[in-house]
């Protein structure tokens, strides 16, 4: 899960939009991996690879497309954030808005593994036939998502990345 801080001035209908976002009733957004059942199809969960990933095994390094993804997203993430707090968007919405762009932006990193990510073992290029980190059935990519839930857990918003 990736999250963003952010910090709008001002006065009047900002502030007080600044305050409500800042007491949201504990609503939070989440990125990622979120779907708990998503699978392949030997079983392995989708999640439990992408943690595999992101930190690496004893026999893998680590591919950090989700923390990449934060500090690349972070500051527009923020900048949807203000313009959503400056608009008079309702809470679900401005958290909404940052968690879009870190999903979209994980969904780049995912992309662009081959530009960045330490090259794949010789052993695992000849398993998959390919070279591309991050890639084999694209199940990792399609199971990011992004949501907006209350303090109590319930999803009130969620949504897939636009890429």
């Amino acid at each position: 899960m990736a999250s963003v801080r952010t910090k709008v001035q001002g006065s009047g209908r900002i502030a007080a939009k600044l305050r409500e976002f800042k007491n949201a009733d504990g609503m939070k957004a989440s990125v990622g991996v979120l779907d708990d059942g998503a699978q392949y199809p030997d079983g392995t969960k989708v999640a439990d690879v992408a943690r595999m990933l992101e930190h690496g095994t004893k026999d893998m390094v680590p591919r950090r497309f989700i923390r990449r993804a934060r500090a690349q997203g972070q500051a527009k993430a923020r900048k949807a954030i203000q313009k959503a707090i400056k608009a008079g968007k309702p809470t679900v919405e401005i958290l909404a808005a940052g968690a879009i762009v870190l999903a979209d932006e994980i969904v780049k990193q995912i992309d662009t593994a081959q530009r960045w990510a330490e090259p794949l073992k010789e052993s695992t290029v000849k398993k998959k036939g390919h070279d591309i980190p991050l890639h084999d059935t694209g199940r990792l990519r399609r199971a990011q998502e992004w949501d907006v839930k209350t303090k109590n857990g319930r999803v009130i918003a969620r949504g897939r990345p636009a890429r």
